[in-house]
């Protein structure tokens, strides 16, 4: 058997721990590179959202307007299957003259009838859409260039939308914010089309 030394045993110890010095080192250079790579890409991440931010902040007001939009013709869509279930007309009136976007759905025996049974009566939700957003009136589009809006829509299973059933008929809802009015822009204006007898909803 051949004799192990001290000198051989302090050798090999010091082999250990030059290796493990050498790990140590090697970890930490790798935690310095990922550290760094992770500094790249959150750097490049804040740039990316700083750029954006002007482009966000001018067109958030068109995006809240055509969310807004959705929302009422999901109801108009809702209104128009709960006429259909229950085999009766049904009416959305926008309310002018007040704050935020105030509608109401009411449920007819005709729609030739002018007042029936509120059973809905709310405002379209929306971030900041309280106050800052409101209905574009029928005079006030008219004036802009914008024809035929509507402040009510009313729909019989049986006959159709309540507006003359010519294919080229089309009636709107439209949504912009308030501030808008006084300087008379239109680039944030959103708006819900109805056309023909059954009323198909798109967007403008």
């Amino acid at each position: 058997m051949v004799p192990i030394h001290d000198s051989d045993i302090a050798e090999e110890r010091w082999s250990q721990a030059e290796w493990e010095n050498y790990e140590l080192w090697e970890k930490v250079e790798l935690r310095v590179k990922r550290q760094k790579r992770l500094w790249i890409i959150a750097t490049a991440g804040v740039v990316l959202i700083l750029s954006a931010l002007p482009t966000v902040f001018q067109r958030w007001e068109k995006w809240t307007t055509r969310s807004l939009a959705r929302e009422l013709a999901e109801k108009i869509n809702r209104m128009k299957t709960f006429a259909s279930l229950e085999h009766t007309p049904f009416r959305l009136k926008i309310i002018l003259g007040k704050d935020g976007l105030e509608y109401s759905i009411e449920k007819l025996k005709d729609c030739a009838e002018t007042r029936g049974q509120v059973i809905e009566a709310s405002h379209l939700h929306s971030l900041g859409s309280q106050s800052a957003y409101t209905w574009l009136t029928s005079e006030k589009g008219s004036s802009l260039g914008v024809p035929e809006l509507a402040t009510e829509f009313c729909y019989d299973p049986f006959q159709g939308g309540d507006y003359p059933k010519n294919p080229s008929q089309i009636v709107g809802f439209g949504i912009l914010p308030v501030k808008d009015l006084s300087n008379d822009r239109l680039d944030n204006l959103s708006i819900v089309l109805l056309t023909g007898p059954s009323g198909e909803v798109t967007f403008e």
